[in-house]
């Protein structure tokens, strides 16, 4: 039987309207699983790290979408990082107390964890580096994976291809545009603000701007007067009607995120006026769901954390402490609080 004790649960609370603010999600008392009767199949984790990402406004959402979305009053969840703490005997052969896995699974303190959906042990090699496990939903997991495998399938840089990374300082932004200076690319980042656009010059981005202090149109006339070959879209709105007018004949436009208007009503959102520009330039405009590349995901990681390990891949945390601070966290995400990954330390 679960006892109450000291264990704790996010739960979804209400719905956004239209933005995402604290009191959506709820941390409440929640039962504390007995370590000694762990269901077949799983295995008890403590988490230690909680990923919060853009992507979960879509979640909050009731519309109908390429993902479930979280239910009202029921837990939250997404990838997270933990110690295994009990194990069932079925999963003794995978998985030993002591392991650091990763994982998707229920914002909790303490939980069980079903071990065949996609649970898996972070990399010693990682671990053995020195670096922290919380990569593991960072720049060596799904952010990594967002950036690496778009890249791959839809952006096909060349070498000396010019490329806007749009969102830049953010998780997959900043992974992205390194990824391409990995591949021999001219590099534009634009963020929010002028220390972030300090960090980016010091990641190795050839160019950097303050959107907010500088006019995308007239950054882009500077930086890439011939235009550009790849855009790389966190932010949508404006930045990509202004990519639309950059563009060059045959541009690969990699559509990420749109966070500038997750939080807008509809009848707020910026009107795209160009798109007839896809046309006349020949442009191949592709959104994607990263797990269309799933059975890739570990040799991506692989490939990743070489990249971490030689020094070829800078990674940049914002670090929340306190599991009761998660829904802080995300509404973070939205005001531009973090630079780099996002995750709370629990």
């Amino acid at each position: 039987m679960a006892a109450e004790g000291s264990n704790q649960a996010v739960i979804f609370a209400k719905r956004p309207d239209p933005a995402v603010t604290p009191d959506c999600m709820e941390v409440v008392a929640a039962p504390t699983p007995d370590a000694a009767a762990v269901k077949a199949g799983h295995v008890l984790v403590k988490t230690t790290f909680v990923s919060v990402d853009p992507y979960m406004r879509g979640r909050m959402s009731d519309a109908k979408s390429y993902a479930a979305g979280f239910q009202l009053g029921q837990p939250m969840y997404g990838g997270c990082v933990g110690e295994v703490v009990a194990v069932a005997a079925d999963t003794a052969a995978a998985f030993a107390v002591g392991d650091v896995v990763t994982g998707f699974w229920g914002w909790a303190r303490l939980i069980e964890v079903d071990a065949s959906k996609g649970l898996r042990k972070v990399p010693d090699a990682l671990l053995a580096s020195g670096a922290p496990a919380s990569l593991a939903v960072g720049v060596v997991g799904m952010p990594g994976w967002s950036a690496f495998l778009p890249i791959k399938h839809i952006a096909k840089p060349k070498e000396g291809d010019v490329v806007w990374v749009t969102g830049a300082a953010g998780a997959v932004g900043m992974t992205a545009g390194q990824i391409f200076k990995i591949k021999g690319c001219r590099v534009i980042g634009s963020a929010g603000s002028d220390e972030k656009v300090a960090k980016l010059k010091e990641l190795g981005f050839d160019e950097a701007f303050n959107y907010k202090t500088k006019p995308m149109k007239e950054a882009l006339k500077e930086y890439a007067p011939d235009g550009i070959d790849i855009f790389w879209d966190n932010v949508g709105g404006e930045a990509t009607e202004v990519a639309l007018n950059a563009a060059k004949t045959d541009a690969r436009f990699v559509m990420c995120g749109a966070i500038s208007q997750y939080n807008l009503a509809a009848e707020e959102r910026y009107p795209i006026r160009n798109l007839v520009n896809v046309i006349g330039k020949r442009i191949h405009m592709e959104g994607f769901i990263v797990s269309k590349w799933a059975a890739e995901f570990a040799e991506a990681s692989m490939e990743l954390a070489g990249y971490v390990a030689s020094g070829q891949l800078k990674f940049e945390e914002t670090v929340i402490d306190g599991f009761e601070n998660i829904p802080t966290a995300l509404c973070g995400l939205f005001s531009g609080r973090n630079t780099g990954k996002m995750v709370v330390k629990v």
